[in-house]
């Protein structure tokens, strides 16, 4: 009998560069220490709080805007082009902050050190999408956070010590991890889908095209930005409740240590257990389970009972933050995965940004009714999913789950799913037959007027006309002659079915 497989077999569950990648991603995150320790450093310079404080504002603004700058990079120039890239930016930037003085200096030099070092994030997210197969993808994303998790728990702790001997160790060590995860990239990671092996560039007007297209996206975008807005609450709001019932600051340490434990303890068998569990209510469960944490906090009387809250919200992060990665590499096109993750991460960032404040505004006026306010803000984030639905999956999917992916294949055209031999039945297929016999032979008619015509989703309206190419019909790309296959992940902007 074949031995089952555990969670710790890396080699039996993805494939090589899939680790490498996570190396370097560990690695970076190990040596990140320059956003957590700047304060303390400028402080330590003799700059005020407020100076300090505008510097380390500077720096999570530059980490903001490389989600979207990121997301673009790696769509245009390709995955790793973009990670190597940022890296050894990266690496210079640092070493370049370390050595400012001025005002000034240290807040631009700070914005692009930030920037720098947070532009790799879509573009490593996409890479990963597509080094693993699509049903592997939530246990994929939850290795990928273990990485980031350890290496940021693990981190903090060296820094800490080099600080007390010479703040220069902590960016030049911070420098170091960077170049390290860049030479990795630059020599053992594949260039990935982007840049120049897309059969059409992605442009900004694409992505605004596609966002348009996929209300779905911008639904899950504006449930997880309310979702995080709370849950960054515990950064800011949750030290001011632990203080309000007579705790130290000792206890609010411990609090969230205990979330970074139940984190990286759980996180990886949970993913392996909920595995081939639907996506949208796996997302919708840890978004619940978020809700219940953080509106128990109201009933909270000491310290084991804001512990039990802490599970509860962990659990749920641990349930809806990888599977909400995995959503958004299912949803995105082939050509706009960098900017579906970016634009995932904006959320967050921005929720990072404006949840400590609006919190603490909220949590002065009304504490009790605050809590219950985080909980029911949690639980109304869900009907966006409610609202929305999961990808859907076409047959060739279904048939063809491992294809070889564009990340993997050193050269020749991607594969293309087999196909059936028959035409496609039903009685959409026969809306979409009388509509084009109606239409002189030669006739252009894009994909999505036939959605409109026999009302069904795009991937459906994909599949049909696939299916059509049997029964006198062909697909091109609009603006050109030669004839094209679809792809299923590929999504372009204006495909044609023409009548021969």
């Amino acid at each position: 009998m074949q031995r089952r497989r555990g969670i710790l077999a890396p080699g039996a569950l993805f494939p090589l560069p899939f680790w490498i990648l996570l190396s370097g991603i560990f690695v970076n995150r190990f040596g990140s220490f320059v956003g957590v320790f700047l304060l303390v450093y400028l402080t330590a310079q003799g700059y005020s709080p407020a100076q300090a404080g505008i510097a380390a504002g500077a720096y999570g603004l530059g980490s903001m805007a490389a989600a979207l700058l990121g997301g673009t990079l790696a769509d245009r120039r390709g995955r790793r082009w973009t990670i190597v890239v940022a890296m050894f930016s990266s690496a210079a930037a640092t070493l370049a902050l370390s050595q400012a003085r001025a005002l000034p200096a240290l807040v631009g030099l700070a914005t692009l050190a930030g920037l720098c070092a947070a532009l790799y994030r879509p573009a490593a997210s996409a890479l990963l999408t597509e080094l693993v197969p699509r049903e592997q993808r939530l246990p994929a994303f939850a290795w990928y956070r273990f990485a980031l998790n350890v290496g940021f728990t693990a981190g903090p702790l060296l820094a800490g010590f080099f600080a007390s001997h010479s703040f220069f160790l902590i960016f030049l060590t911070d420098a170091l991890s960077s170049v390290v995860f860049g030479v990795l990239a630059l020599v053992a990671l594949p260039a990935g889908s982007g840049g120049a092996a897309q059969e059409q560039p992605p442009t900004a007007a694409g992505f605004v095209e596609a966002l348009h297209h996929d209300p779905r996206f911008l639904l899950f975008l504006l449930g997880s930005l309310a979702v995080a807005i709370v849950y960054f609450q515990h950064q800011s709001t949750l030290v001011l409740q632990v203080h309000s019932l007579g705790l130290s600051n000792a206890a609010y340490g411990a609090l969230l240590s205990l979330n970074g434990l139940v984190v990286i303890v759980l996180e990886l068998p949970l993913s392996q257990v909920t595995r081939k569990c639907p996506l949208l209510p796996l997302i919708a469960i840890g978004w619940l389970l978020t809700a219940l944490g953080f509106g128990l906090v109201a009933f909270a009387s000491n310290l084991v009972s804001l512990a039990l809250t802490v599970v509860l919200w962990s659990v749920g992060e641990i349930l809806h933050h990888p599977a909400s990665a995995a959503y958004v590499a299912d949803l995105a096109p082939a050509h706009l995965r960098g900017r579906y993750q970016g634009a995932w991460d904006v959320t967050w960032n921005l929720a990072q940004t404006v949840g400590p404040p609006l919190g603490t505004l909220a949590f002065s006026w009304d504490a009790p009714r605050f809590w219950w306010l985080c909980g029911l803000l949690t639980s109304v984030a869900v009907l966006p999913l409610v609202l929305g639905k999961a990808p859907d999956q076409t047959p060739a999917q279904a048939e063809c789950p491992r294809a070889e992916t564009p990340a993997l294949r050193r050269s020749g055209p991607a594969p293309y799913p087999a196909r059936k031999e028959s035409g496609p039945p039903g009685r959409r297929s026969r809306a979409l037959l009388n509509y084009l016999a109606l239409l002189p032979r030669g006739t252009d008619v894009d994909l999505r007027i036939i959605q409109q015509v026999i009302r069904c989703s795009y991937p459906q309206a994909r599949h049909l006309a696939e299916a059509l190419e049997r029964q006198g019909y062909v697909l091109r790309v609009a603006g050109s002659r030669r004839r094209y296959c679809l792809h299923p992940s590929y999504r372009p902007a204006a495909v044609r079915l023409r009548r021969q």
